[in-house]
């Protein structure tokens, strides 16, 4: 099958997807119009109180698995500028087509020394970790009344299987699509793997408890109802994801609306699923400030770490990346474009923020690290070979 033909059926599925929601959303709503004229809800303060840190820390765990996954591929990057360019991303999925989240994590990785292909590659990995969680989610919590036990145990399965599996799944993607990045190979590259595949379930587990708090903010919650609420809500997100829908907007409330109807009544549902998008809506807002932030410190941190390295030159007699021994710079040299053109990601990624960005040979390389080593910035030149 060409690639241009599987674009188009995965466009297709998204697109049905996105019909069905919303032909089932418009005659449950015919079916219960009056529901809809009267909505019930009660405002407890203090469970948006609890709701609220455990939506702003499910905002901190996104980018630290976002930075975990990175580094599965070479790629180090400083918390905090891994939040500036996760979040100032994030904001743009509400743009049609999710290209403008594409596009703006490719541009501001790559200004922080990130491969763009590894950026653009690093979110749909990233969106089938947080599908497979919540498959998982929803296959063990939703209601056999809402989804039959047989659909649940496959969906939870296949979330399963995703997660287990990513570290090899991310390597024979690599092997058949050209240019894709491959992880590290061994520990190096599985365990940050897994790690964020951790950190992103966790992400999961704590937005869910953020949402129960919101619905027990406004409707009566039990116990009993704190499963089919998670449930719920994983099954929504996860129909928002996949969707073509800006954000999941639309898609998601529709899926939550429908599968808490028969607990809440539909207009309850429905006002507790517009709930939900403003509050998402906020603490988006609030994680987008604290990118700005962010990105108005770290300038000036740069330019202090740079000052540094102007008034003391380096030394080093081994490989500044790996500690490989090094005894001079036409060694180091030689060593780092040799790891180079193994596709070493930690070595490519040292080359590309400290010296240059562009293919050099060896000879060519060890005046650049004369200049690099001694402080010169040397990152911008242009190297013909």
């Amino acid at each position: 099958m060409s690639p241009g033909l599987r674009r188009w059926g995965a466009w297709g599925l998204r697109l049905a997807l996105v019909a069905g929601v919303a032909v089932v959303v418009v005659r449950v709503g015919a079916d219960n119009v009056s529901s809809l004229r009267h909505i019930h809800l009660r405002v407890r303060p203090v469970w948006f109180a609890l709701a609220a840190p455990a939506s702003v820390a499910g905002g901190l765990l996104l980018p630290v698995g976002w930075r975990s996954l990175l580094a599965a591929y070479g790629s180090a990057l400083p918390l905090g500028r891994a939040l500036r360019v996760w979040w100032l991303a994030q904001i743009s999925r509400y743009v049609p087509t999710g290209a403008a989240a594409l596009a703006t994590r490719v541009v501001l990785a790559g200004r922080e020394g990130v491969p763009r292909f590894l950026a653009g590659w690093s979110l749909p990995v990233e969106v089938g970790v947080i599908v497979a969680w919540g498959s998982v989610l929803t296959g063990a919590l939703l209601p056999s009344s809402v989804l039959a036990a047989w659909a649940r145990a496959l969906v939870a399965a296949g979330g399963v299987l995703i997660l287990v599996a990513l570290p090899a799944g991310l390597r024979i993607a690599a092997a058949l699509v050209p240019r894709l990045p491959a992880p590290l190979r061994g520990p190096e590259g599985t365990v940050p793997t897994y790690r964020a595949a951790a950190w992103y379930g966790l992400n999961s587990v704590v937005r869910s408890g953020a949402f129960v708090a919101l619905a027990a903010a406004l409707l009566p919650v039990h116990l009993g109802d704190v499963g089919p609420l998670v449930g719920a809500f994983n099954a929504a997100a996860v129909a928002g994801l996949v969707s073509i829908a800006p954000g999941g907007l639309g898609v998601r409330e529709g899926v939550l609306a429908l599968t808490l109807s028969s607990r809440y009544g539909f207009g309850n549902a429905a006002a507790l699923s517009v709930a939900l998008r403003l509050w998402d809506l906020l603490v988006d807002l609030a994680w987008v400030g604290i990118g700005l932030l962010a990105s108005r410190r770290a300038p000036a941190s740069s330019s202090a770490g740079a000052a540094a390295d102007a008034t003391e030159p380096e030394k080093m007699d081994a490989c500044p990346v790996c500690a490989a021994p090094a005894p001079d710079l036409e060694a180091l040299a030689a060593h780092l474009v040799e790891r180079a053109e193994a596709s070493d990601g930690r070595h490519v990624m040292w080359l590309n923020r400290r010296v240059t960005k562009h293919r050099v040979s060896a000879e060519e390389l060890a005046p650049l690290l004369a200049g690099a080593l001694s402080g010169r910035t040397v990152g911008s030149q242009r190297v013909r070979r």
